[in-house]
């Protein structure tokens, strides 16, 4: 979407962004669009939430976010460079039952991870970077804020590190994690606390055989299994038989402290159920998704404190798909730049806060 030079600050404000997932970086890009200088602090190694992939001697499989649907012009518009470049590109699979109203499905390439690679292209994203408070600064007029993250010294040893000085903050962390940030703000934090994210165990299997299904992934209403996928059907993938499953999220709760061995277990057999078959694999991993899926959507795009300058956005505001996460941040980001830039305009005096 083309910006009218109404719509750039004219003043160098920056901005901290924690969270490098979908949101965080869409709220990055809307940012830097309008002028703002955005800085992005990411606790993994990289970006993408839960775009994510996990890179075996087998091959890669996307054990989180399985596709994205493309429905909205704006998100379109950022995702033309990515398709152009083959960073992501539509999943031709066979499903055993339609899903979607029958969209257009995408996948990054060669990975999920490629989404969020792509996105953070340009944009000042610091890895391995765990904010772990955030702090109103009064030296400064009008106040700005600074952060607490955790780094390491020359023997690896944890120690805080602050950042800043920035004229706002935003969150893009799930909501449990961004009550923990918000002490600060209990106005802003009580409009998301009951806003809940339910976990997923994601099951990653690889076989020395094709399994020979008929589909290359289902949705399922199992009281066990809520989707397999053949990773390997997707573009840009290593040959090979690579399977994903998910558990569905009331068997995930249940099941939310169990050991790990006794989750594959469980899952491999229900794998078995649903394909048909008993082929044993030569790979079997399960990884626990905390936060998967928003049981009950903000139902707002995103959550705003003028007053204190500090704003959060994620899939839990409006809904749980991929294309929901980037409107989040794209629009928080616009309106960040909006009220730096009617910060930019006030007296000095109107503007201390």
């Amino acid at each position: 979407m083309a910006l009218a030079a109404s719509d750039r600050v004219s003043s160098a404000f920056s901005v901290a962004v924690v969270g490098a997932g979908i949101s965080g970086l869409a709220c990055a890009r809307a940012l830097a669009e309008r002028g703002v200088l955005p800085t992005v602090f990411e606790k993994s190694l990289a970006a993408g939430g839960r775009a994510a992939a996990r890179m075996t001697e087998l091959g890669g499989f996307d054990h989180g976010v399985q596709y994205f649907t493309v429905r909205d012009g704006d998100f379109a518009a950022a995702l033309a460079p990515l398709l152009a470049a083959g960073q992501i590109a539509p999943w031709m699979a066979r499903f055993r039952t339609q899903t979607d109203e029958n969209s257009e499905r995408f996948v990054g390439v060669p990975s999920m991870q490629a989404l969020g690679a792509g996105l953070a292209l340009g944009i000042d994203v610091r890895y391995d970077q765990r904010v772990t408070r955030l702090e109103r600064v009064y030296t400064s007029r009008p106040p700005r804020w600074s952060l607490n993250r955790v780094g390491y010294d020359a023997e690896a040893h944890d120690l805080e590190v602050t950042e800043g000085l920035f004229d706002a903050l935003v969150i893009a962390l799930p909501p449990e994690d961004t009550l923990a940030l918000l002490e600060f703000a209990p106005a802003l934090a009580r409009r998301i606390k009951n806003v809940r994210m339910r976990p997923c165990w994601a099951l990653m299997l690889g076989f020395a055989e094709p399994l020979n299904t008929p589909f290359d992934a289902a949705a399922l209403a199992g009281p066990r299994l809520s989707w397999i996928a053949r990773d390997s059907s997707k573009p840009g993938r290593r040959p090979g038989e690579r399977w994903v499953a998910h558990a569905s999220a009331a068997w995930s709760e249940e099941h939310l402290k169990d050991d790990p061995e006794d989750v594959r277990a469980k899952l491999l057999k229900a794998f078995h159920e649903v394909t048909a078959t008993r082929a044993q694999p030569i790979h079997a991993v399960v990884h626990r998704w905390r936060y998967s899926l928003v049981e009950n959507p903000l139902a707002e795009g995103f959550v705003w404190d003028a007053q204190q300058r500090v704003g959060a956005c994620g899939d839990w505001c409006s809904g749980a798909r991929v294309e929901s996460a980037f409107l989040s941040g794209s629009s928080l980001g616009a309106e960040v730049a909006s009220a730096l830039s009617e910060l930019s305009r006030r007296p000095p005096l109107a503007s201390a806060l």
